[in-house]
Formats: C-alpha cells, sequence, structure tokens
C-alpha cells in the first residue's frame, strides 16, 4: 500500500495557512475580487493578481513536469533499465553503487520535496486559497443570476477548498508521473496511458478522498445548521474542543472501520475475481485460515505495472482481499495460494486492528507536539505534526510492520504447512520487479531477510509460537499506549480551554492588549 508523503505534507500545508488567515482580524473569507485582492495586500501579497497567481501556478507545473522528464533520462541513461535491471556496468564488469530502483527513488524523493516546498511558497506569497473563494465567479454563476447569499456559501465550502486548494499539487503531480511511466519495464507498461495514469492516481489520491469525504460532510453539516433553531445552532457553535476531540476520534474510528474499506475497493476499481478453480483453490485457503473476508477482489489491471496483493478492512463483513491480475499470471497455484495465506495471517493475527490503533496512536502523537508550540500557530503546528509524524513512521510504526510482515509470512507456513511456497513467490516476485531482492522497504523490509525469518522460524513450530506471543504482548502495548495518549490528548485540550477561559492561555494577553 503506498502512503503518498508529498500529498499529506501539502494536504497539511494547506490547512495550516488557511488556519493562519481565519485567525487574522483582517481577512473575511469573502467572494468579492476587490475585497480579496485587499486582503491579499494586508497580509503582504502587494500586486499579485489573480492571472499573475494562475501564471506562476503553470510555471509551477512546467517545473514539475521538466524535473520528472530530466531525472528520469538521467535514471534511464545511469541504469539502463529494462536492457539491465541491475544498472549499467563499468568497463571492469562492476555493478553501479545504487541498484536502479534506490538510484530512481532518491531522485523521486529529491523531487517531492522540492514540489512540496515549490507549492508551500506558491500558496503563501500568493494567498492562493483566498483568491480560490471567488472561483463561483470564476465559472460565471453570476452571469447565471445565482444568488449572492447562494455564491458566499460556495466559495466557502469546505469541498470546494479542498478541490482548489490542493487540486493543482495533484494535477502536478500526475504530470510528474508522466515520464516516469517510461521506466517500467516494457512488460509493465503495456497498458495505455490513460489506464496508467488512472491507476497511479486511484492508488495515491486516497488520502484525497477521505479529506473530499469529510469536506463533504463538513459542507452537509453547516446547510444542517441553517435549519436548526438558534439554540441548538449556538450549542454546536461553542462546543468545548475537548468534546469536538472525542466527537473526532469517533468519527475516525467509525470511518475507519465502516467507511474506509469500502472506498478503498471503490476508489481502486476493484472487481471480483473470477470463478474458476483459482478461485475455489483461494477459497479453501480462506477457509482453513479461519479467517472471515467479504470477498476476493482482482487489483489493477493490465498496464498498471503492479504486482502485489493485500488485504483490507478489520472487521469481517467489511474485509476484502485483493490480489493484482499481473500476480495470478506469473505465479503458479501454489504460490498464489501462499500470497492469499500471507494476506489471511494479517488479518488472523489482528494487524488490521493493529494498523487502525497505530493510526489513532499515531494522530496523538502528532497533537501532542503540535500542543508544545507556544501561541498555537497553526503552521509552526503543521511543522511539528510533519517533523513528528516523519520519526513515528520511521523509527516506530515501521519496525511494527515489518514484524507483522515477518508474522504473515509465518501465518502463510503454518496454513500451507511449508514455507516453500510463500519462499518460491517472494524470489519470483523479486525477480519481476527487477531485482529488488536486497532493496530495502521501510514498511518490508528486504525480500533477502523476510526468506531468511521465514526458513528459519517456519520450520520450527516453537519458535513460531515464541514470536506469535512476543507480538500478541507488543499489539496489547500499543493499544494501551494509544488509549493513554489519546487521553492525554483530551485531557490537554481541557487544560487548555481551561486556561484560555481563566485567561491564562499563551494568546490570550495579546488578544486584551488588542481591544484595549
Amino acid at each position: 500500500m503506498r502512503i503518498p508523503f508529498d500529498l499529506i505534507a501539502a494536504m497539511l500545508a494547506v490547512y495550516a495557512f488557511r488556519e493562519t488567515w481565519a485567525s487574522n482580524p483582517l481577512v473575511h473569507w469573502t467572494r468579492d475580487p476587490d475585497q480579496l485582492r485587499a486582503q491579499a495586500e494586508a497580509l503582504g501579497a502587494q500586486g499579485s493578481s489573480t492571472s499573475e497567481a494562475f501564471a506562476v501556478l503553470g510555471l509551477f507545473l512546467l517545473l514539475v513536469w521538466l524535473y520528472a522528464e530530466l531525472s528520469t533520462r538521467f535514471a534511464e541513461r545511469y541504469t539502463a533499465y529494462g536492457r539491465d535491471p541491475y544498472g549499467v556496468r563499468s568497463p571492469d564488469g562492476r555493478l553501479p553503487r545504487w541498484h536502479p530502483y534506490v538510484f530512481y527513488s532518491r531522485l523521486n524523493l529529491a523531487g517531492q520535496i522540492l514540489s512540496v516546498l515549490g507549492y508551500c511558497a506558491f500558496i503563501w506569497i500568493y494567498r492562493w486559497p483566498l483568491k480560490t473563494c471567488a472561483w463561483p465567479e470564476w465559472v460565471g454563476l453570476a452571469w447565471l443570476d445565482v444568488p449572492a447569499h447562494a455564491r458566499d456559501f460556495l466559495g466557502q465550502s469546505q469541498l470546494a477548498g479542498t478541490l482548489t486548494d490542493v487540486g493543482p499539487f495533484a494535477l502536478a503531480m500526475i504530470i510528474s508521473w508522466l515520464p516516469r511511466r517510461r521506466f517500467l519495464s516494457s512488460g509493465q507498461r503495456s497498458g495505455s496511458i490513460a489506464a496508467y495514469l488512472s491507476f497511479e492516481a486511484r492508488l495515491t489520491f486516497l488520502p484525497l478522498a477521505m479529506w473530499i469525504c469529510f469536506s463533504f460532510f463538513g459542507d452537509a453539516f453547516e446547510l444542517a445548521k441553517l435549519g436548526l433553531p438558534a439554540p441548538w445552532t449556538q450549542a454546536i457553535e461553542t462546543l468545548p474542543e475537548w468534546a469536538s476531540l472525542i466527537f473526532s476520534l469517533l468519527a475516525l474510528f467509525a470511518f475507519a472501520v465502516l467507511v474506509m474499506p469500502w472506498l478503498m475497493v471503490r476508489v481502486w476499481n476493484c472487481q471480483p475475481l473470477p470463478d474458476g478453480p483459482l478461485r475455489q483453490r483461494l477459497l479453501k485457503v480462506m477457509a482453513k485460515s479461519g479467517v472471515d473476508a467479504s470477498a476476493i477482489l482482482t487489483w489493477g489491471g493490465s498496464g498498471t505495472g503492479f504486482i502485489n496483493a493485500a488485504v483490507v478492512g478489520p472487521w469481517a463483513r467489511m474485509r476484502y482481499i485483493l490480489i493484482s491480475p499481473a500476480l495470478v499470471k506469473h505465479l503458479d497455484a501454489d504460490e498464489c495460494e501462499a500470497v492469499l495465506a500471507h494476506e489471511l495471517g494479517h488479518a488472523r493475527y489482528g494487524h488490521l486492528t493493529l494498523l487502525l490503533f497505530a493510526v489513532l496512536l499515531f494522530s496523538a502523537v502528532g497533537s501532542l507536539a503540535a500542543y508544545l508550540i507556544p501561541g498555537h500557530d497553526p503552521i509552526l503546528e503543521a511543522a511539528a505534526f510533519i517533523v513528528s509524524a516523519g520519526l513515528f513512521l520511521r523509527l516506530f510504526l515501521g519496525r511494527i510492520m515489518r514484524a507483522c510482515e515477518h508474522e504473515a509470512d509465518l501465518a502463510s507456513a503454518e496454513i500451507m504447512g511449508s514455507p516453500l511456497p510463500l519462499v518460491s513467490a517472494l524470489e519470483k516476485v523479486a525477480r519481476l520487479a527487477g531485482g529488488i531482492r536486497d532493496i530495502f522497504s521501510w514498511h518490508h523490509g528486504t525480500i533477502a531477510g523476510r526468506v531468511e525469518h521465514v526458513m528459519e522460524v517456519g520450520l520450527d513450530s516453537a519458535r513460531g509460537a515464541a514470536y506469535h506471543r512476543g507480538l500478541k504482548y507488543v499489539r496489547r502495548g500499543v493499544i494501551l499506549l494509544t488509549i493513554l495518549l489519546l487521553a492525554l490528548q483530551i485531557g490537554a485540550a481541557m487544560l487548555y480551554q481551561t486556561k484560555a477561559e481563566t485567561g491564562d492561555a499563551p494568546e490570550a494577553e495579546p488578544a486584551a492588549s488588542a481591544k484595549e
């Protein structure tokens, strides 16, 4: 599963900038172009017209494509990918310092960092979220005689703000994928460019799809408040921060369990696995594992360059097993069964529930780090959240996920009666992906390490039982730690509100002096 860190960073930056400007007394979210221009100038964006902002945005997109094109050409020349999957050899036959996959990934990472920084600079300099409030005028709703109050609501819509503020960065990501397609092997790029881009977007933009869903519900809630009695509306608007936090956590938990799996299989355009001998064999493996799932689905069509399998959903009624057609094409029946048994192992030993609590823990760690920022500056809070989240993912969650991969490998060996089918599948996938057997992944480790572990521990029932027992204690510890940190987060929100009410909050004194 892909985690688009650049997209998430851009989304957090947009949210932080909007919160910063929303707290500024000079800002009033309006659709009037003259007022928007005056506000932008008051905030330090002198002379930044909307047409100029669009011109700079076009330049940003051009630079993103240019970097992707040049880095791809440089990687092609350095690695000769497709002719020699291990890269261009020196005259004495030695391999290059880096594997092509690692080399291109580092170029791609540098491009992602530059694009995020560039987009943040564009948003800050041109106050883009202020300008996009006038989008109803851009599309000509005034000419259609749409009432002014309706245009005001549309201009301040959370859903529209998500699309207009994050949409350009998403477009830049799509542009950067065009040259990257050439870096795939010829067999992986057999489909059309449209199919490739469509699948990449579905696989990468899941966080954006989630934010769009939350924005839609936010707009629906604002509309619903218009029909509520005044006391109810006032009670909602004055809801304490800690109460809002509890409600948000409950909503996030329900969304992850009930909506997220359904959303994933539809965003990824998964289709039922056709009935046949393979499906019957996989259903027998599922029955043998003792794990229930709603369906076995195909994931990623031809020409996407995708060879993978996954399981989504901690609840059996909303759990789906995903397997790519390319995996079925290149693996034999026993190897497909072993891969499915591996995915069922994730559900069998509670990894999906563990991942859900890890996400909540991730949120609590980032939020508590943000509370340490004096004055609750939104931009500093977002920066603290990103830094703490990066450390959390790399140093904590990565270790746990790699341990879960080892345990799922052991589950495959237990269900199949031998680790050999899974080992054969892993080695074959490593070759098909361009010789990535020794390439380290922060959440999967190396295929070489997984093969070594399952061959050592999977053939020793006592060591396997000890490994399962150790991870069971880890799961319980993560759940308890998550509950503790969430309680601290709620307590911090209550303490902050108490200080704000008594005038002891960091921003209370400046507010009082401003009034004086």
